[in-house]
């Protein structure tokens, strides 16, 4: 029975001495088709759990971000993208709204098709990284789908106005995955290749400051992956000359930090982003990011154990011998920095941690089964050009965990921009009886509106109706004190918003 059929069977199954077992005999199919299936899984799960984000409408944030785009050229906006010493508002993203709305106009799911295809670009550059620090093919798969989407990270499914935080994803990674390859294939940077860095650095820059962590996360990369070669080089002009896109990365970001801290920026009089460095505001930033990682209720953790998960990855990531452990250590830890010490956001602030976290735990569970392989049964460790069975059942388990965890999570607030929606349908039509004229202006009226007294979306939205920001209008909630009649019959239209709707109202002559 020993050396029968049965038996050599179960044997290739069940153990790896002598041949090869049943499963590794399995025609694989061809590496395109395999990343094409693995990518349209992703594409499924996202869509199956964030799918309603398509349709939401515009926000306020939206049609105030879209007017200050809209009152820059968009030569201005190119070149501003392309200079590290901008003091324009984060030109990256308002180059974006302003080529939407240049196109399609005030029509909310273009909007939300491009932002998604940013999404799927930062999930496949999510496991470009994973792929090039880990060499693992499985980690970069599990490490993507962990990445593609998070229940806390709502706002971004939600809102259009966190455009900012996913182009900054998109160029941050794609720097630090160009570097990588240019470091790894050629070891110099060529003329077109510094052009290329440069651009990319900066683009990432001027999408959000969380960029500013760019240089440091570069000079980890260099330290961890190529240490012992550094310490190797005798001559000072190859040590330049390997570490030269560091110090120009630096450079541009030491550019970037400085433009925006200028009178003239938009950041340095806004309070939500009044720098508050203390240990107390790191400590309660990394109490909100933490929780909404792992999806725990807020105020959960107590602020001895976030010291202790701080200390811990600090300890793993100095004792390690893995390399790809080391540095995603210090991604995780150095991404969110330049969010840390203001006033603590939600999980989007740290969109680019999140995908960090997302190799960082796959890595730590396919190393860890492989460990056990290994040391504990005494098995070789699974080949990376396989489609083992374990490695079925490990995705399949975190995608049921997931979905678990996800679902029994404070579900996501789908905004659909209902005031706003409710507010330009109405307005569409008696916009279109009073457009303006060349030589024959209107000014309108607001008696009163469906938005806050501070909201200047009802006079942005008539600009941006025409796609003409010289219009005029006033809203009475916006007056110190209320017009009389004789000021109120002065205006070409006055409108007034009573029981959920907006009418003109009519003067007799």
């Amino acid at each position: 029975f020993r050396h029968g059929i049965f038996d050599s069977m179960l044997g290739n199954l069940l153990n790896r001495r002598g041949t090869l077992r049943a499963w590794d005999r399995i025609p694989t199919t061809s590496p395109k088709m395999f990343s094409a299936c693995v990518g349209l899984l992703i594409v499924v799960w996202l869509l199956s759990q964030s799918w309603r984000g398509l349709f939401v409408y515009f926000t306020s944030d939206d049609i105030m971000n879209m007017y200050w785009a809209r009152e820059t050229s968009i030569g201005r906006l190119l070149i501003a993208n392309l200079a590290p010493f901008t003091t324009e508002y984060r030109p990256a993203g308002a180059g974006l709204y302003r080529i939407l709305y240049g196109i399609f106009g005030l029509e909310p799911l273009a909007f939300r098709v491009v932002f998604y295809a940013l999404l799927l670009c930062n999930a496949w550059l999510c496991y470009r990284l994973g792929k090039s620090i880990s060499k693992s093919a499985e980690i970069a798969i599990l490490g993507a789908f962990l990445a593609s989407f998070h229940n806390r990270l709502s706002d971004i499914y939600t809102n259009n106005g966190t455009i900012y935080d996913v182009l900054c994803g998109t160029f941050y990674l794609a720097t630090l995955l160009y570097y990588i390859h240019v470091r790894e294939r050629y070891g110099r940077f060529s003329p077109w290749q510094w052009l290329i860095f440069y651009s990319l650095n900066t683009v990432a820059l001027n999408a959000k400051e969380t960029a500013a962590t760019i240089p440091v996360i570069l000079l980890a990369y260099e330290v961890i992956f190529h240490g012992v070669e550094l310490k190797a080089i005798r001559s000072v002009r190859v040590f330049v000359d390997k570490t030269a896109a560091i110090v120009l990365s630096t450079l541009i970001t030491g550019l970037a930090v400085i433009a925006r801290f200028q009178p003239d920026s938009r950041l340095v009089h806004n309070d939500a982003y009044a720098m508050r460095i203390s240990l107390r505001q790191l400590l309660t930033s990394n109490e909100k990011y933490l929780e909404n990682i792992f999806h725990l209720p807020d105020h959960s953790l107590a602020p001895p154990l976030i010291w202790i998960i701080l200390l811990t990855l600090t300890l793993t990531g100095m004792l390690s011998k893995s390399k790809a452990l080391r540095f995603l250590i210090v991604f995780i830890l150095i991404t969110p920095l330049p969010v840390n010490f203001i006033p603590a956001r939600e999980l989007y602030a740290a969109y680019i941690a999140v995908m960090g976290w997302g190799i960082f735990i796959s890595l730590v569970l396919v190393r860890s089964r492989d460990y056990a392989y290994k040391y504990i049964w005494g098995r070789p460790t699974l080949r990376d050009d396989t489609l083992e069975p374990e490695r079925v059942f490990m995705a399949m388990a975190m995608a049921l965990l997931l979905l678990s965890a996800t679902s029994i999570d404070r579900p996501i607030a789908w905004a659909d921009g209902q005031c706003i929606r409710s507010n330009l349908c109405q307005l569409h039509s008696l916009f279109l009886a009073i457009k303006p004229e060349a030589g024959h202006p209107n000014k309108l009226l607001f008696l009163n509106d469906p938005f806050g007294d501070g909201d200047w979306s009802q006079v942005l939205l008539y600009r941006l109706t025409f796609n003409d920001l010289s219009l005029e209008a006033d809203r009475v909630k916006m007056m110190p004190t209320p017009p009389n009649q004789a000021a109120i019959m002065k205006y070409s239209h006055v409108f007034d918003y009573l029981d959920g709707r907006m009418s003109e109202i009519k003067f007799n002559p």
